[in-house]
């Protein structure tokens, strides 16, 4: 199928001219796939991303959302060129990521993944988290391909799953962690929100608050061992990153009010970080 073709019988879908009945969904689902690298910003996200979310949600058998879900983290789907930071290559882990999040989301309220296939999700989302370089959120020829936010939304929804063993929360918590102390960019599209959301729901699922002192306490004195090795830049949005996710868990902390010493240790951990060189 051309992707002007792709285009047309989408509209049509979204326009509800077609049944979904009439429609071979996991021969739609290749082609979504076959043309993720579009330059067609408005086929990518108005309709391919939006369209592949229903199916997932709703129209795919349980025995092809497993065969998706092991399509998405295989070498030419979420580690194409994965190291890359300048190629259209993000494109695809983008939008790879993009589907793993929508497929453990839906996972949290169905239960429809089998044990081996949600264990392969939530080994690769790690990975790929620890691994992906290119922090590239919207370009105007890729749009949007923040797979960095995709992948704290997917690690949200793993923590989320009760069959999640809770032994794994710190190896999941680190992750996110070093995803955001990053000092390539300075995230602009609330990470910082989604991160403490993920904060708030460990502490919910019985993560030890005590494991996050731990980790802030430990803030001030890496912050200042990096200013020593980074460039002036690089340090700022480190810093700047440290900074935001820490503000945005003082207010909520201190809105929630039931986490007392937690809260004081984000205050004390404030006051001690500057961006003075």
């Amino acid at each position: 199928m051309t992707e002007e073709s792709l285009k047309s019988y989408l509209i049509q879908i979204q326009q509800q001219d077609i049944e979904w009945n009439e429609i071979d969904v996991n021969n739609v689902v290749r082609e979504m796939f076959d043309h993720i690298q579009t330059t067609d910003i408005e086929l990518k996200e108005k309709l391919i991303e939006p369209l592949l979310s229903e199916m997932v949600q709703y129209h795919l058998t349980e025995s092809a959302l497993e065969a998706l879900a092991k399509k998405c983290v295989d070498e030419e789907h979420l580690y194409k060129e994965i190291g890359d930071t300048v190629t259209r290559y993000k494109m695809t882990r983008a939008f790879s990521m993009y589907v793993i999040k929508e497929l453990v989301e839906r996972d949290v309220k169905d239960v429809f993944l089998s044990h081996d296939t949600f264990d392969l999700l939530k080994r690769e989302v790690i990975l790929y988290t620890n691994l992906e370089q290119d922090y590239r959120f919207y370009t105007e020829d890729m749009g949007w391909v923040n797979s960095v936010r995709f992948s704290l939304e997917a690690l949200y929804a793993i923590v989320q799953n009760t069959r999640l063993n809770p032994a794994e929360y710190t190896q999941i918590f680190q992750t996110v962690m070093n995803k955001i102390f990053t000092a390539q960019i300075i995230y602009q599209y609330d990470e910082e929100e989604i991160t403490v959301d993920f904060i708030q729901l460990l502490l919910e699922k019985g993560f030890s608050e005590q494991k996050i002192i731990d980790f802030l306490e430990r803030v001030p004195a890496f912050l200042e061992g990096q200013k020593e090795k980074m460039t002036h830049m690089n340090y700022w949005n480190l810093y700047k990153n440290c900074k935001s996710l820490l503000r945005s868990l003082y207010i909520r902390l201190d809105l929630c009010e039931n986490q007392p010493l937690l809260l004081a240790e984000v205050k004390k951990c404030l006051s001690k970080i500057s961006f003075t060189f």
